[in-house]
């Protein structure tokens, strides 16, 4: 287990820093200066917790000190750093909407391919006794798209450009005192989504502002029980 982790965190740090930056001085350093490693330690001590009976241990006393739950909340609250973006991304004085909704759509694709592939493989028990506990989905989405928020609110509202990842933290919490999440699949989970929003940023190079109507024209929201999202029509 910790040695197949430890080999999809490597592989994801190769790619990572092998992709070519963007163009522009202002955007590479963003990326460079985004703090990485934060979500490398939260991987790794997923990582290190999972397999233990540490992982029993953390399991209880979280439960104890944060209560358990059935509520469905953080079906929605997974959902909000997602919105946050959407909101940003129709508001025409933001030059750069286009860029960071391709960050967003490329980011959630690369986010859910890296987290379901992982589930297949580890197929790790949930607690409640279910199966692909490894990593958490909810955790992994929400960090994602709470980066994408960070990103594109950082210069302009860094209030809410941090409260981004609130609801990606509570999103976390309640899936340990739901049972249906180890403490580990949450840790891992945030520190995948994170790094699978960077690697994207990382490859993304900004577009131009006349390519912006065009794009966006194709664009529409998506809005169901529990979900929301774009769709592009091609």
């Amino acid at each position: 287990m910790v040695k197949k982790g430890i080999h999809w965190i490597f592989c994801v740090l190769i790619f990572f820093w092998s992709i070519e930056p963007g163009q522009t001085q202002h955007i590479e350093q963003n990326i460079l200066n985004i703090n990485h490693w934060p979500a490398v330690g939260l991987m790794t001590a997923g990582l290190a917790v999972s397999g233990t009976t540490l992982k029993q241990n953390l399991q209880s006393d979280l439960q104890d000190f944060f209560g358990k739950t059935t509520s469905k909340i953080d079906d929605y609250l997974a959902m909000v750093p997602s919105a946050q973006v959407l909101i940003y991304g129709i508001i025409p004085k933001h030059e750069d909407r286009l860029y960071h909704l391709e960050n967003y759509a490329y980011s959630t694709v690369i986010n859910l391919g890296l987290t379901y592939g992982m589930k297949a493989i580890f197929n790790v028990k949930r607690p409640n006794g279910g199966e692909f506990s490894f990593p958490s989905g909810h955790t992994s989405f929400a960090f994602s798209t709470a980066t994408v928020s960070y990103m594109a609110f950082k210069d302009k509202k860094p209030l809410l450009a941090w409260t981004s990842y609130l609801p990606a933290t509570i999103t976390g919490i309640m899936r340990i005192q739901k049972n249906k999440h180890w403490s580990p699949d949450v840790l891992f989970g945030a520190g995948l989504g994170i790094i699978s929003t960077q690697l994207t940023y990382r490859m993304l190079r900004p577009h131009r502002h006349n390519d912006e109507s065009k794009f966006l024209s194709n664009l529409h929201f998506d809005i169901g029980p529990g979900q929301i999202g774009l769709v592009y029509k091609l």
